[in-house]
């Protein structure tokens, strides 16, 4: 059981944070244009969980109490690594829950995005709550591909760089280039446009 103390001294400690994650779940539905941002994380501090295989989890002083005591692992999904936990539940079955989930608690149907792309990053300035169509356009660039950029592949027959996003759910052309990075830029161009804050842009050297 958590030390009741504890948890109330770290919960003062960012009122401001939780108090509008509070105002959040208490209206019907969430209001994206006011929880895409990140929340107010001045004077706080960070602390840190460390995993078996050594990864680090980032977490707030607030949420640190109510989560240390928990058995953490990696769960890795597609290309991005996060802090996953076994709940018990009330008919005594176990549950796999996800870290950034148990800290803002999102309603059925919303995800919560990691901001910076680092889904060990579960600060709550780095969290917003959002639906899976933003989730994805801040997804990184998969693994496997022709090209080092987001957005950017290699078109073998025309012997040039081709550049292309995603707008509900279709793939759109952006045109094809010589170089590698114009169709980069091309990428980024239109994923601002498109995606606004929600753009995983290419950083192009």
């Amino acid at each position: 059981m958590l030390p009741t103390a504890s948890w109330q001294k770290a919960k003062r400690g960012c009122s401001l944070k939780m108090e509008n994650i509070r105002l959040a779940n208490d209206v019907a539905g969430y209001n994206p244009a006011s929880l895409s941002k990140p929340i107010n994380m001045r004077g706080d501090k960070m602390k840190e969980i460390v995993m078996k295989d050594t990864s680090v989890i980032l977490i707030d002083d607030c949420d640190y109490v109510l989560l240390v005591s928990n058995k953490w692992h990696k769960l890795t999904v597609g290309n991005c690594n996060y802090a996953a936990t076994y709940i018990v539940l009330p008919d005594g079955s176990r549950k796999q829950e996800l870290m950034h989930r148990i800290i803002l608690k999102p309603f059925k149907g919303w995800e919560v995005d990691h901001i910076d792309g680092n889904g060990l990053n579960n600060q709550r300035g780095n969290l917003r709550i959002c639906k899976h169509r933003n989730n994805q356009m801040n997804r990184r660039k998969h693994i496997i591909g022709t090209s080092q950029y987001k957005g950017v592949s290699w078109d073998k027959d025309k012997q040039r760089w081709r550049a292309s996003i995603s707008v509900n759910g279709k793939r759109r052309r952006l045109g094809s280039y010589k170089k590698e990075k114009d169709a980069a830029s091309a990428y980024n161009k239109a994923a601002k446009l498109i995606y606004g804050e929600y753009a995983n842009l290419n950083n192009i050297y």
